[in-house]
């Protein structure tokens, strides 16, 4: 029975004759108990969380974990935007904290933590603040010191003996013994950086993930080659832990898809996981998981072999603190996520590794607020001499009951010390906020102005699926209220997740000329995050802005400013269906490249702000409301706009003509209207109106249908028989029959 049943282990079904043969194989005692090797099979990957820190709030990639020294577990450094730098670890389930240091003045944000030394250990903490660039000892003490001549704030940093990679928004730059070697400039604003040493190249090959959707090698200052991917990358990591290619196709099977080639993961700003093979001269395309549960964007990811089976699972951070494991148990090229844990805040570091355990790989996570916590296999017991121990239910070998009882009693103890930690941590914090107080109140009975300074982790994202805009506002404290006021009109949507109850204010035209839209988020539980979703018109150009009130004493708020694009609702594409009737627009007149770019930059989303180098620059958009298109192409002193829907045509006209006015440059204007646009546009608008219609005639047949049922339901009770048929046909007609 048991060996027809695949959810058993193995040697349930074994009968004496062959346990005993596979006991006299391994070299056991006839008497002994064989117990298979231990492993994490994809249904039973439980992970437990524990709170390991608690730091001010952090910026993102924060967090590293040092190599191991003596013992086998390792060290965790994490930098906040209190300019700190800690370093702490974990034995006998307590945390034992190394040092902590202050880098520059307070208040001066990391920005990035890299480990950096000889490319065998790095043991040196290096981290970036603004432009500069400070290295600390693993034991805390500061031996470089590095002011860039950037311009930029550092948001990536790769260090290894003594070169130092970075980049900016716009700039990559490379330092050799503390001066710059070379830079490049890339074309749109870049997301993450990655580098790895590639076969054939003396040089180290850089990686760049730009806004515009595109992977990109750079070597020295120059750029190679290319690839797009489904979504701007915010996350990459190189597969190179122990435990081999998170696929389960062979190496010489990789080689042939890619000579040389290295295994990349990537995670995109609209929640798609991908795989890409990267040599020196291309790029291959691998595995791609969806993001079909529209969960939020990827702000992390990892590798590490959680499940004991030979190949590095998959882990994800995302911005809705969404912390993901994925393993590829059902197909070697078809990841499935198999644990999935919301933290409430999101993920702003995330790293792999033996922290406070020595048989399994943990996951170490840094949420915005500055919480630092891990997720485990096994809940950890340790030893006296520190060597960790699988507690009860592990099922590594059986142990005496007296091994039982003394682990339980061990943590036990353990866990009464760190909430008699707790306890004495949050009672001092207590005094501390009683004695300001009372400062407070001795100082003047009067009302005073104060000012409150708190950071606000803000994003504004168009998801083209809903063709609407996700606005995610995050404090390190708990959100009161939010006020949110347009000058253009919307449409405000549900979120489901969102538990903040909604106001929505009547709007007197004749008192407030400038708002079109007034609505109120207040927040009923201890919530530092929310969400709000939103749908604009086209058409118009104005600014969404919203008041954030934190619940705090005395009560403070700060104001963030959205801006909104006449054609808001399309997005950047690089592929358009062909035979699509075009309108077409032309300016010409005495203008620069950089003028006419700034121009559609004020009328259409994701207008990279650099120009490059080209001498004529073309891009595409789409609309994700009704599909229509709009392609550009730009020199200098000649912009062509086509497009199939004449509205579009207009909005583009409209913006380029004002700020052509406002700059009092003089334009030449040529029009060509196709008549078969219309129709093409009007065959779209059918097709987006047809399912609409269908569900509202559905929705009208709703009241009939409830009627009939309590009919019936009445004759049943009376003892008649009776019998209805609904019958839905095309066209929006319903039959009804009964007897």
């Amino acid at each position: 029975l048991f060996r027809d049943f695949p959810f058993f282990p193995a040697y349930l079904g074994r009968s004496k004759a062959e346990g005993k043969e596979r006991r006299a194989e391994n070299g056991k005692k006839e008497g002994e108990k064989h117990w298979p090797k231990r492993r994490v099979s994809r249904m039973d990957l439980q992970l437990v969380q524990s709170d390991l820190l608690q730091v001010s709030f952090v910026g993102r990639n924060t967090l590293q974990l040092l190599p191991p020294g003596k013992r086998p577990t390792r060290k965790v450094a994490i930098g906040d935007n209190d300019g700190c730098v800690e370093v702490f670890g974990v034995k006998k389930g307590e945390i034992t904290r190394v040092f902590k240091q202050q880098l520059g003045t307070k208040g001066e944000a990391i920005s990035r933590l890299a480990l950096g030394g000889k490319s065998g250990k790095k043991e040196q903490i290096y981290a970036a603040q603004g432009t500069t660039i400070r290295g600390v000892t693993k034991k805390g003490k500061e031996f470089f010191k590095l002011k860039t001549t950037l311009s930029e704030t550092i948001s990536s940093m790769y260090v290894e003996d003594n070169s130092i990679w970075t980049t900016g928004e716009y700039v990559f730059t490379k330092f050799e013994d503390g001066k710059d070697r070379f830079f490049a400039l890339a074309t749109d604003r870049i997301r993450e950086m990655t580098v790895s040493h590639f076969m054939g190249l003396d040089e180290r090959g850089v990686i760049l993930s730009c806004q515009d959707r595109f992977l990109r090698m750079v070597i020295q200052d120059t750029f190679h080659h290319e690839k797009l991917i489904p979504g701007a990358a915010a996350a990459l990591t190189w597969n190179q832990s122990a435990g081999g290619s998170t696929s389960a196709a062979s190496v010489d099977e990789q080689a042939t898809r890619l000579p040389g080639g290295q295994e990349l993961l990537f995670g995109t700003d609209n929640g798609v996981i991908g795989q890409m093979m990267v040599n020196n001269t291309a790029f291959a395309d691998g595995w791609i998981v969806p993001n079909v549960n529209k969960a939020g964007s990827i702000t992390n990811m990892g590798v590490a072999d959680l499940t004991k089976d030979g190949l590095n699972d998959v882990v994800v951070g995302r911005d809705d603190g969404l912390v993901e494991v994925y393993c590829f148990d059902v197909s070697p090229r078809d990841p499935q996520m198999n644990f999935k844990r919301s933290v409430g805040e999101s993920i702003r570091s995330l790293e792999a590794g033996h922290v406070s355990m020595t048989e399994y790989d943990e996951i170490i996570v840094a949420t915005y607020s500055g919480k630092v916590m891990s997720y485990s296999n096994d809940v950890p017991a340790e030893d006296e001499a520190g060597v960790g121990l699988a507690v009860e239910g592990t099922a590594a070998k059986e142990d005496d009951p007296l091994a039982k009882r003394e682990r339980r009693k061990k943590r036990k103890d353990n866990s009464r010390k760190q909430l008699r930690a707790l306890r004495e941590e949050v009672d001092k914090l207590a005094e501390k906020l009683a004695e300001k107080k009372t400062r407070q109140l001795q100082t003047t009975d009067e009302v005073i102005s104060t000012h409150v300074n708190f950071h606000v982790n803000q994003s504004i994202r168009l998801i083209p699926e809903e063709a609407a805009y996700a606005i995610t506002i995050e404090i390190e404290n708990a959100l009161d209220s939010i006020v949110l006021q347009s000058d253009v009109q919307l449409n405000l949507l549900d979120v489901d997740d969102n538990l903040a109850i909604v106001c929505k204010s009547d709007v007197d035209a004749r008192q407030d000329k400038t708002s079109k839209v007034l609505a109120t988020y207040r927040c009923q539980d201890s919530v530092n995050r929310i969400q709000v979703k939103l749908r604009t018109f086209e058409g118009k150009q104005g600014n969404i802005k919203v008041y954030v009130i934190p619940r705090a004493s005395p009560k403070t708020s700060q104001l963030l400013v959205f801006p909104i694009k006449p054609l808001s609702l399309h997005e950047r594409v690089y592929n358009l269906a062909a035979n699509t009737p075009m309108n077409t627009l032309k300016f010409t007149g005495k203008f620069s490249l950089l003028d006419v770019h700034s121009w559609l930059s004020m009328a259409l989303p994701d207008v990279p702000a650099k120009t490059g180098d080209a001498d004529t620059l073309q891009m595409c958009f789409q609309s994700t409301f009704l599909s229509t298109v709009v392609l550009t192409t730009s020199r200098k002193g000649e912009v062509s706009v086509k497009s199939d829907s004449v509205s579009s045509i207009a909005m583009v006209k409209e913006v380029i003509t004002r700020e052509a006015v406002n700059r009092k440059v003089q334009l030449n204007l040529s029009v060509d209207v196709n008549n078969d646009s219309i129709e093409h546009v009007l065959n779209l608008v059918r097709d987006r109106l047809t399912p609409l219609f269908q569900l509202s005639q559905r929705k009208k047949a709703l009241d009939a249908l409830s009627e009939i049922k309590m009919q019936v339901g009445k004759e049943r009770r009376e003892g008649v028989r009776a019998r209805v048929g609904v019958c839905w046909e095309g066209g929006g007609t319903f039959l009804f029959t009964a007897s």
